[in-house]
């Protein structure tokens, strides 16, 4: 930790524009958008401008996010270095903490995939009473795709995808999943039909 801080000291005393060049780097990257290579591509950047150490300690910074870490680099260091240090990072970190932390959750992840999913079953009142599904996801990239459908047209496109999935590697999908997704298919049967799967 201690070379960290002198290697980033010397950099920042030794070019004023560092600061400058550092922020407009993150800002460049983070402004196409956050994805799986956000944070590969910042953590590339910051190697190029400062080097392997003091990439290292910004990065740090960034993923801690949190004041904790800054005051033990203040109980761990001493001298004109860390006094030179700290400031920067401190700042850097509240500008684009939350930001790199993102990034690096998404490190590796597919920009088309799904992040999030939101789905909904809810009625509408009138003349006749009508259930809809709503289903709103965020992808990785921070793209939304709302569907709204009847409950039998959801049932369609989840057919459809079954069908779809059944086609891949059996490696590729996760033996628990299938089975918790069965236990889901006999409520489901006995629901809607009055029996299970095991009944037929």
């Amino acid at each position: 930790m201690e070379e960290n801080v002198t290697e980033l000291a010397h950099i920042l005393t030794d070019n004023p524009l560092i600061e400058q060049r550092i922020r407009e780097t993150i800002e460049h990257h983070l402004k196409r958008g956050i994805d799986g290579e956000t944070y590969i591509n910042i953590f590339t950047s910051l190697k190029i401008l400062v080097g392997t150490k003091a990439r290292r300690l910004i990065v740090d910074s960034f993923l801690a996010n949190s004041s904790k870490f800054f005051e033990d680099i203040r109980e761990q260091i001493e001298g004109e270095g860390i006094d030179k240090v700290l400031p920067f990072l401190q700042y850097i970190t509240a500008l684009y903490g939350d930001e790199l932390e993102k990034a690096y959750d998404l490190f590796g992840e597919k920009a088309d995939d799904w992040r999030t999913a939101d789905i909904t079953a809810f009625r509408e009142g009138g003349e006749k009473e009508t259930w809809f599904i709503e289903l709103d996801l965020t992808k990785n990239n921070g793209e939304k795709v709302y569907l709204r459908t009847l409950p039998w047209s959801a049932l369609v496109l989840a057919q459809r995808l079954l069908r779809e999935i059944d086609k891949a590697p059996k490696e590729m999908i996760v033996e628990e999943l299938i089975t918790t997704f069965n236990e889901e298919i006999k409520s489901f049967q006995e629901k809607f039909l009055g029996h299970s799967s095991k009944e037929n």
